[in-house]
């Protein structure tokens, strides 16, 4: 065998598969919604793994990557039961909600080679509560880590240029972030939401900030915006009623 074709599984009640190491590719949808399948193993043969392979298998808790893959395709485990995810090296880039609404998630390493993350590719991650993005990654891509509603740490590359539009949407637990020098651009509603953030300090080579970066974040004081931002979107800050001091060029008294 060299390949299961498209949806060749798709809503068995397997628990278990054996993917001999003849395979060299796993189609579209596969493995999707085999609701008991609990652990996978991918052999190193394995070179395509198709969109959404194991998508929605709600017990699937165990998954060990073969390192013929070099990217982790759309919707391939979305809504899985996976604690905590370790990405080998040889896996660059993670498609459009590669893990999305894994509830159970808590942690995941990501290696070094990482360039790209997805859109969505952690959307709804109740569980996630630290992430540190490698140093290979520059844009952040929409909506990808947003709805993690129990996100407290994260960690983000020196050289990231844009962190796109609800990057972190509805973090509730996120109460500080370091943005780096390299950082440019912070699309719409990127912190919206964020109601536990306190401070924000915006690095100074930063230009433009988006509609709603920063609307809902109940619990945020203090904003520094530097120089070189020549934009600040409508609603940035609406519904920030702590805020009460800004720095930088921008400055506003908060009537203290």
């Amino acid at each position: 065998i060299k390949k299961i074709g498209d949806y060749a599984f798709y809503g068995t009640k397997i628990k278990s598969c054996y993917i001999p190491n003849s395979v060299e590719e796993i189609g579209e949808g596969a493995f999707w919604h085999c609701d008991n399948l609990e652990t996978v193993s991918i052999p190193n043969t394995v070179v395509s793994l198709g969109s959404h392979a194991f998508s929605n298998c709600s017990s699937l808790a165990n998954v060990k990557f073969g390192k013929g893959l070099s990217y982790i395709p759309d919707g391939a485990f979305r809504r899985c039961s996976f604690a905590y995810v370790t990405i080998p090296e040889n896996i660059t880039s993670i498609g459009e909600s590669a893990f999305a609404s894994c509830i159970k998630l808590e942690g995941i390493e990501f290696p070094e080679s990482m360039t790209s993350i997805g859109v969505n590719a952690f959307g709804g991650c109740s569980s996630l509560k630290s992430i540190k993005i490698p140093c290979g990654v520059t844009v952040l891509q929409q909506g990808v880590f947003a709805g993690c509603t129990n996100l407290m740490d994260v960690e983000l590359p020196d050289l990231l240029e844009i962190i796109q539009p609800s990057v972190f949407y509805n973090c509730p637990k996120l109460a500080g972030i370091s943005m780096p020098n390299s950082l440019v651009c912070i699309g719409n509603a990127a912190f919206q939401g964020c109601s536990n953030l306190k401070s924000v300090i915006l690095p100074d080579n930063l230009k433009s900030l988006g509609r709603d970066v920063f609307a809902d974040c109940i619990s945020l004081v203090s904003v520094y915006i530097p120089e070189s931002v020549y934009e600040v979107g409508g609603r940035a800050f609406y519904g920030c009623k702590a805020l009460t001091e800004f720095s930088g060029p921008l400055a506003i008294d908060g009537g203290k």
